[in-house]
């Protein structure tokens, strides 16, 4: 009866919704989640260790989730953390998941190497999982597949200056990348059940609610084998991943990661069936996509020659113009300067006739009783 009521309590609160997509259940409530809380990351435990981010899960209220490390179900698998997301007035949760890539978690700024977009505190090569020391702490002198690359660090952090805890109006306004999208339709894997006991662990202590801390909680996280001043404890971890004094379940579960194919499960194997398909798929696409390139390319080209010999004959066209414009400009001049010389020769010879009929006159009147002008005229037929 009293878990009846419970249950009827819950509901008065939360909008039952819970739908299973690629092994991730949804939750929706009206009430936002607390920010995001600052903690410090432990030493990873051991090699093969991957970091799962604390966050705010709900039931009746919200209560924290320590983050840890844990051991992922399949070597190559990457952890892509859930998210809280606002739409149409409601905080859907939207459950992490284990996937050959890391999809979109609502731009959340989980800190540790989950700056919003895709996982940076590691990555896989071969079947060893290398960190890096940029984001990821690490003993160096028990652990050696490590690097340092900030770049990646710059270019995938989204400022979360509020520590907003959710996506949407009023926190990250982050939207998924073509590459996240594509990841988020890939086989996923459910959280492992340890990380499932995990949360299960969270919700007993009534400490971790934000009712009781105030958005502080108790327990940030999981310490597991990572005590930063005995690097025996963590060789130790790393080797057997059995120690019975640890306090984290992690350790004591066997390494699935480590498995060759034909051990697996009967579930596994039919995952990378489905991968195959999807690879398969996925290669047709951009096969496809790499086909219509070309052909754009190919259109492009023509489209390019097709103006090329627009501009050519425009150019032909301009130059035709200008030659025959000089053409004409050097006919008029030629025009102007022969009908300038024509007029000089006609002034001249007006400028001489005028002087010889001057002349003709001066004699005239210098020597009245003389005949001078039929010589003068018979001068002129002779010139």
């Amino acid at each position: 009866m009293k878990n009846i009521l419970k249950f009827f309590f819950a509901l008065l609160i939360t909008v039952a919704s819970v739908s299973y997509t690629n092994a991730q259940v949804s939750i929706s409530v009206r009430i936002g989640p607390p920010a995001l809380p600052v903690y410090e990351q432990p030493y990873v435990p051991g090699d093969g260790y991957m970091w799962v981010p604390g966050y705010w899960a709900y039931d009746g209220g919200y209560y924290w989730v320590p983050g840890m490390w844990v051991l992922p179900p399949e070597t190559g698998f990457l952890w892509t953390p859930g998210y809280w997301g606002f739409t149409n007035s409601f905080y859907r949760w939207h459950s992490g998941y284990w996937g050959r890539n890391v999809g979109y978690y609502g731009g959340i700024n989980y800190g540790h190497g989950y700056g919003g977009r895709g996982y940076y505190g590691g990555e896989w090569r071969g079947r060893s999982f290398r960190y890096n020391t940029a984001v990821t702490r690490v003993n160096t002198t028990v652990i050696h597949n490590t690097y340092i690359n900030r770049t990646v660090v710059n270019n995938n952090t989204i400022i979360n200056k509020n520590r907003a805890s959710y996506n949407g109006n009023g926190g990250v306004a982050a939207r998924p990348t073509r590459q996240e999208e594509v990841a988020v339709k890939e086989t996923h894997v459910r959280p492992t059940s340890l990380q499932l006991s995990h949360q299960s662990e969270a919700k007993a202590d009534k400490r971790q609610f934000a009712s009781a801390n105030d958005g502080r909680p108790a327990k940030l996280i999981e310490e597991g084998n990572a005590n930063n001043n005995n690097h025996a404890a963590i060789e130790k971890a790393r080797v057997t991943h059995n120690d019975n004094n640890n306090h984290n379940a992690a350790d004591n579960r066997p390494r699935v990661a480590t498995k060759e194919p034909t051990q697996q499960s009967a579930t596994n194997q039919q995952i990378l069936r489905d991968k195959a398909k999807q690879d398969a798929a996925r290669q047709q696409q951009i096969n496809a996509a790499r086909a219509d390139d070309q052909t754009k390319e190919a259109v492009q080209n023509q489209q390019r020659q097709q103006q090329a010999r627009v501009d050519n004959q425009r150019k032909e066209a301009i130059q035709n113009q200008q030659r025959q414009q000089q053409v004409n400009a050097d006919n008029q001049k030629r025009q102007q300067v022969q009908n300038q010389q024509r007029q000089q020769q006609v002034n001249a010879n007006n400028q001489r006739r005028q002087q010889v009929q001057n002349q003709e006159r001066v004699q005239q009147r210098n020597n009245p009783g003389k005949q001078v002008q039929p010589r003068a005229q018979e001068n002129r037929r002779k010139k």
